[in-house]
C-alpha cells in the first residue's frame, strides 16, 4: 500500500514538473473586440486529462456593475500535446470595456464519484501554464 502511494506521489510530482517546464504558448483571438465578441483562447495541453486532471481558462478585470467582468471555461478532455481551443463568451449584458487578463491552469484534484461514501483528503492544486490578455472596446 505504501509503495503504491509513493509511486502515485512520484508520478504526480513528475507531471507537475513537466507542466511547469513546458512553457506552453497561449494565444487569444482576437486581441481586441466589442462587448458581444467571443474570445478564443488556444493552448497546447502539456499533459493528458484524466478523472483527476483538467484545465481551466479564466479571464477577468476589475469588477464593474451591469457587464461581464469575468468568464471561465473548463477542459475535461485533451491529449498531451493536443492544441486546445476554448471560447470565452460574455453574459447577455456584454463584456465590460477595458483590458482583461487571463490564465490557463491545470487542475489536479481528487476524483470523487457521485454518491461516494468518502472522498480523498488530498488537496486540489492549480498550476498556471499560460497567460493572455485582450481588450474590449
Amino acid at each position: 500500500m505504501k509503495l503504491g502511494v509513493l509511486v502515485a506521489v512520484l508520478v504526480l510530482a513528475w507531471a507537475a514538473t513537466a507542466v511547469a517546464a513546458d512553457g506552453t504558448r497561449t494565444r487569444v483571438s482576437p486581441k481586441e473586440g466589442g462587448a458581444q465578441r467571443t474570445f478564443i483562447v488556444g493552448f497546447t495541453a502539456p499533459v493528458q486529462t484524466t478523472k483527476e486532471i483538467s484545465y481551466t481558462v479564466v479571464a477577468n478585470r476589475r469588477v464593474s456593475d451591469g457587464c461581464t467582468w469575468s468568464a471561465s471555461a473548463g477542459v475535461t478532455s485533451a491529449a498531451a500535446g493536443e492544441r486546445v481551443r476554448v471560447r470565452l463568451r460574455p453574459e447577455s449584458a456584454g463584456w465590460c470595456r477595458g483590458p482583461f487578463s487571463g490564465k490557463v491552469q491545470v487542475l489536479d484534484a481528487p476524483y470523487c464519484p457521485p454518491q461516494a461514501d468518502h472522498c480523498s483528503l488530498r488537496p486540489a492544486f492549480y498550476r498556471t501554464i499560460g497567460r493572455f490578455h485582450f481588450r474590449v472596446r
